[in-house]
C-alpha cells in the first residue's frame, strides 16, 4: 500500500492527506457573506460617502454587493416615518424580492464629521442595528485601530440587517 509514514510507523494514504489539506483550507478561506445594498437619504454627499465606505469594505472582503433591484422612490417615504426599520421590511417582502438573498437599506445621513448609518433589512427592527455613528475619514484613511473600530460600526450595521428571516 502507497503513502506516508508517520512517526508512529503508521501508513497514511494520499487521499486521506488531500482531503485534511482541503478541509484546512476550506476553514481558513470563509466565503463574505452577499448583500444586496441599497444607500438613500436626502443627501446626495451622504450617500455618496456611505457607497465609497462599502465599497471600501467590498474591497478588503468584509461582504460582497449585488446591487438591491429596487428603485428609491419605492422605501424614500420610510424616511419620514417613526417606523423606518419595520416599513422598510415591509416593502422588502414583496414578492417581486422575495428571490433577493439579503436586502439591506441603508439610509445615510452627514452629522458634522460622522456618517450615520440607519440599516434595515426583511427583518425589521428585530435585526437592524439603527443609528450606527461613525468617522467616514478615519473608516477609509485612519490608521490601524482607528480604522479597524470605525469599520467595524459600518458593517455591524450592514450584516444585522442583512440577516435572514
Amino acid at each position: 500500500m502507497a503513502g506516508f509514514v508517520t512517526n508512529w510507523g503508521r501508513v497514511i494514504s494520499p487521499v486521506a492527506v488531500g482531503s485534511a489539506l482541503l478541509a484546512a483550507t476550506a476553514v481558513q478561506a470563509s466565503i463574505p457573506p452577499t448583500y444586496n445594498i441599497m444607500f438613500i437619504g436626502d443627501a446626495r454627499e451622504a450617500r455618496a460617502i456611505g457607497a465609497a465606505v462599502s465599497a471600501y469594505m467590498i474591497q478588503h472582503d468584509a461582504y460582497f454587493d449585488q446591487p438591491l433591484e429596487m428603485s428609491r422612490s419605492s422605501v424614500a417615504g420610510c424616511m419620514e416615518t417613526d417606523t423606518y426599520a419595520a416599513c422598510i421590511a415591509e416593502a422588502l417582502s414583496a414578492p417581486a424580492h422575495s428571490s433577493v438573498h439579503a436586502p439591506v437599506v441603508v439610509w445615510a445621513r452627514v452629522d458634522g464629521d460622522s456618517l450615520i448609518w440607519s440599516c434595515a433589512g426583511r427583518l425589521g427592527e428585530a435585526s437592524a442595528t439603527l443609528d450606527v455613528s461613525f468617522n467616514p475619514q478615519k473608516a477609509l484613511f485612519g490608521s490601524g485601530e482607528e480604522q479597524s473600530a470605525e469599520l467595524r460600526k459600518a458593517v455591524a450595521c450592514i450584516k444585522d440587517a442583512g440577516r435572514s428571516g
